[in-house]
This record gives C-alpha cells, structure tokens and sequence, in this order.
C-alpha cells in the first residue's frame, strides 16, 4: 500500500500496472516457497476495498476524430 499510495489518484494507469508486477511477483515467490499466505497485491477482494478503482479516480477523455484523408494525398 505505501508503495500504491502516492501514485493511486495522480497516475491509476502506472499504479494498476506496477500492482500487477507486485502481484505477480508475490504468486512467483509462492510458488517456490519463498512467500507464504494470500497475496497482499491482489486486487480482487483486497485491495478494491481500500483503493477506489482506476475509472472513479481518473476520467476517460475523448478526442475528435481525425478528418479522412483525400485520395490525393494517398497517390
């Protein structure tokens, strides 16, 4: 979590992303022992109740989209 904390609000994308590499880390360690018990980086269950999700923090902007280009320009 301290590791999240900062970056939750500010930048959702990098923080959902850096959880999942903990996450994945955590479940390797699991796997050869080197970790025991649940794996305080999952999102499902754990940490969806402390951090508000990634679409509460940050809104989806949308851009106009580009006119077609003319034929002219392809040729």
């Amino acid at each position: 979590m301290s590791v999240l904390q900062p970056i939750w609000e500010g930048k959702p994308e990098t923080a959902s992303r850096v959880r999942g590499r903990i996450e994945s880390v955590l479940d390797w360690a699991t796997v050869y022992r080197y970790h025991e018990g649940e794996n305080p980086a999952r999102w499902k269950g754990h940490l969806d109740k402390i951090f508000p999700a990634r679409t509460k923090v940050w809104k989806v902007r949308h851009y106009t989209a580009l006119p077609p280009m003319h034929r002219r320009l392809c040729s």
